[in-house]
């Protein structure tokens, strides 16, 4: 499945990277709890437990 989605917005209670190709690989954006992505921020995979 090749989708992409834009405008991400973490409304969960854990911290998430998005990452801008598939399987958790290309540049990560972290988004704190309540935290939205910048505007236009395209994304492929998500990782809901981000190591730290």
């Amino acid at each position: 499945m090749a989708q992409e989605a834009r405008n991400a917005r973490n409304k969960s209670n854990t911290p998430v990277d998005l990452y801008a190709r598939a399987k958790c690989q290309g540049t990560a954006v972290h988004l704190a709890p309540g935290q939205a992505a910048p505007a236009g921020t395209a994304f492929t995979s998500i990782r809901f437990t981000p190591a730290r």
